[in-house]
């Protein structure tokens, strides 16, 4: 029961404009409220609340920002496609319980006739047959701190093959009592 006074400041002090009362009844209980108790009521001294300046979200282009301009055009020159996973994002916590995990790639230039793609899980090849499909779902997803990477192929010879992203699976779960 100790957090709700602290629930209660946070809230009331979420706006700007009011002032919070702190009082103690007959038996001893400390209450806070944003209306004065009493008449002659007045505000509580509350410490200066610790403020964090806004996170930049990251970008989710298509074009990955860690690739260079001159390695596009030396990827485009000499026909050799680059694949960077987009999602997960590198260090990403997915917290729900079905166990899957949505890989995207982009890759540029875009692949050509007889070449494909092959997904790496935790080092292991995903699917066994190039796809030219740049999602693909994995599952089942354990517990645990996973790596995933893409490699392009053709006539089953690797062209290239993207930085490994590591991503983390913490689904919620049940401690139960004995």
């Amino acid at each position: 029961m100790r957090f709700w006074p602290v629930i209660l400041l946070l809230a009331l002090a979420g706006s700007a404009h009011a002032e919070v009362y702190r009082w103690v009844d007959q038996d001893g209980n400390v209450h806070y409220t944003d209306k004065p108790p009493a008449p002659d009521a007045k505000p509580a001294e509350l410490p200066k609340l610790q403020e964090f300046p806004a996170a930049e979200l990251p970008s989710y282009s298509r074009r990955s920002t860690s690739t260079s301009a001159s390695e596009e055009k030396a990827g485009a020159a000499s026909s050799k496609p680059i694949v960077h996973v987009i999602s997960p994002t590198p260090d990403q916590t997915f917290r729900h319980t079905s166990q899957q995990v949505q890989v995207v790639v982009s890759v540029n230039p875009s692949l050509k006739a007889g070449q494909g793609l092959i997904y790496y899980f935790d080092g292991t090849p995903y699917n066994k047959e190039p796809t030219r499909a740049q999602s693909m779902t994995m599952e089942p997803v354990h517990r645990g701190t996973h790596l995933v990477s893409v490699a392009v192929v053709s006539a089953g010879k690797e062209l290239n093959h993207s930085d490994s992203v590591a991503f983390h699976m913490k689904p919620p779960s049940v401690n139960r009592a004995r």
